[in-house]
């Protein structure tokens, strides 16, 4: 058995309790210590960290900040320089000589900027004028033989404000730049005109065509209430030229000698005034296409369109056609004959799109029917001419849009489309419940409370009138609630639809014929609700009393 040693604590003196409390603690405070070292240490070594993280974080701030300058061209001094860049030169070489220049400051960063760019395949041969406010795509632009090659014959033109064409015209002609000739000038006698005749065919051959694509820059929900009314011209696209120029058209197409038509004198009722002679070349305003003298007109667009669409195609079909001629005739051996061979065929092959008559009338669509003119009443209906193989063709052959350019703005189009007549559909609705169902009950009710008040007196009193109009009153508010029912649901289904071609063709299809009833309705209703009680101004407070 251990001997276990007793200490006899009851003599110590409290010198001894202290310095035995003083040992124990000193054993107690050691790990406490190490811990508070141990604190500190890991405490330095994460205040270095975050330190090492801000330097490296405003290292590459001033870095990127750097290739940012450089890359938009920021903060660099004005200088112009003359760079001449040839055959022989490289995407390198051509880097290397714009750092000299001042124009790039990091020669490599401009050489991956181009590298992802693809700029060695845009710049060309040439001399070029630069300056140090163009940024890295600028630069790469600007050494292209169609921007700013000053080899090429480049002229300078400011056009005032407020220019019309013809000052245009005549100011470009003055600096050199084309001249003022009109190519769709008749002369005294177009019979005789053969560059007349053959510009006036590649008109008539391009709209022809590619009517189908020129419908669609004119395809809106607004232009589609507006085409074939209101003075304004059918979706039919067709030519006017006029009886003297139509003479002329006939005589090539049935190689027949030209006659032209008698001049027509004007009755204007006054004796005191001269024989006015009628001009052959009257304006037909059911044509969308006319030709008034000595220019076309292109009378679809309405007054919110973009004339840019409807010109950008305009031109490109124009421009095809011409060029098949060039390139026809410049194989000819006798141009003369093979330029009037080229305006017979075109005109026997393209006169169905020539008509003189009133557009408006129903035997004009079923003769354009025959003739196999496309007839797009509707928006929906116009704008797949965007993505038909002939008229990306087209726009792609002349480097004017590419196929998904075609395709985007097909697309784009139609859900625009769905978006107006959504929005059109939802603006009704709420008129109709918060404005016109309101004010159709509350005026039921004074004429019912005015039967009422008459009967209260003496049934023999005639309340014949009050039951006539609360009659039809209650009428058209069962069909406007009911109208309202069937639009909703009708949205609410095309706006479900995925696609937005399909949805363009619901909203068309199914939703305006569904808003075509709410007006019917509301129409009716105005003729007999009070006029203190409609909450619209009426059409005559609208044309008389504004």
């Amino acid at each position: 058995m251990a001997n276990f040693e007793r200490h006899d604590t009851t003599n110590w003196d409290s010198e001894q309790v202290r310095r035995s409390t003083q040992s124990s603690g000193k054993e107690e405070n050691a790990p406490s210590s190490h811990r508070r070292r141990r604190r500190k240490k890991n405490l330095g070594g994460r205040a270095l960290y975050l330190i090492c993280v801000v330097a490296a974080s405003a290292i590459l701030a001033g870095v990127g900040w750097l290739l940012a300058n450089d890359l938009c061209a920021f903060n660099k001094a004005p200088k112009t320089v003359v760079l001449e860049v040839t055959d022989t030169d490289t995407f390198s070489s051509v880097a290397s000589r714009l750092k000299e220049e001042g124009l790039v400051e990091y020669k490599w960063f401009f050489k991956l900027f181009g590298a992802v760019s693809h700029a060695s395949e845009k710049i060309e041969p040439g001399v070029y004028e630069l300056n140090t406010d163009m940024d890295y795509r600028a630069l790469i632009v600007g050494m292209h033989n169609s921007s700013g090659n000053l080899n090429s014959d480049t002229v300078r033109v400011t056009i005032p404000e407020g220019y019309t064409v013809s000052q245009i015209i005549k100011l470009l002609a003055e600096n050199g730049v084309n001249t003022e000739e009109n190519l769709l000038d008749p002369g005294d006698t177009p019979m005789e005109n053969l560059q007349f005749l053959v510009f006036l065919a590649a008109v008539i051959k391009a709209v022809d065509e590619y009517a189908d694509l020129l419908r669609t820059s004119v395809a809106t929900p607004g232009n589609d209430h507006r085409l074939g009314a209101n003075e304004a011209p059918p979706a039919i696209i067709s030519i006017f030229v006029g009886e003297e120029l139509e003479a002329v058209i006939d005589a090539i197409a049935s190689d027949s000698p030209y006659a032209g038509p008698v001049k027509m004198k004007m009755d204007l009722g006054v004796d005191v005034l001269p024989k006015f002679s009628k001009d052959t070349t009257d304006r037909n305003r059911t044509s969308p296409f006319a030709f008034t003298g000595n220019k076309f007109e292109f009378r679809m667009p309405g007054s919110a369109e973009n004339l840019s669409d409807a010109n950008t195609i305009l031109n490109t079909a124009v421009a095809k056609e011409l060029k098949g001629y060039a390139d026809e005739l410049e194989s000819a051996e006798d141009f003369t004959s093979a330029a009037i061979a080229l305006v017979k065929r075109t005109i026997r092959d393209h006169r169905r799109v020539i008509f003189n008559g009133n557009g408006y009338t129903a035997e004009w669509e079923e003769e354009a029917a025959k003739r196999g003119l496309p007839n797009k009443k509707n928006t929906p209906a116009a704008l797949p001419a965007l993505i038909e193989p002939k008229n990306i063709a087209l726009m792609e052959d002349f480097g004017v849009l590419t196929k998904v350019e075609m395709e985007s703005r097909y697309e784009v189009e139609m859900e625009h489309y769905s978006k107006i007549i959504n929005i059109e559909a939802l603006t009704m609705l709420e008129m109709a419940r918060k404005q016109l169902l309101p004010a159709v009950n509350a005026y039921m009710s004074e004429v019912a409370n005015t039967a009422a008040s008459k009967l209260a007196v003496s049934e023999s009193l005639s309340v014949r009138s009050e039951t006539k109009a609360l009659t039809r009153l209650s009428a058209d508010a069962d069909a406007m609630s009911d109208a309202v029912d069937e639009l909703q649901a009708a949205v609410d289904a095309a706006k479900a639809l995925s696609d937005e071609s399909v949805k363009a063709v619901a909203f068309h299809d199914d939703v305006l014929p569904k808003m075509d009833a709410l007006r019917a309705a509301a129409d009716d209703a105005e003729t007999i609700c009070g006029e203190d009680y409609w909450p619209l101004p009426s059409y005559s407070k609208m044309l008389y009393y504004v």
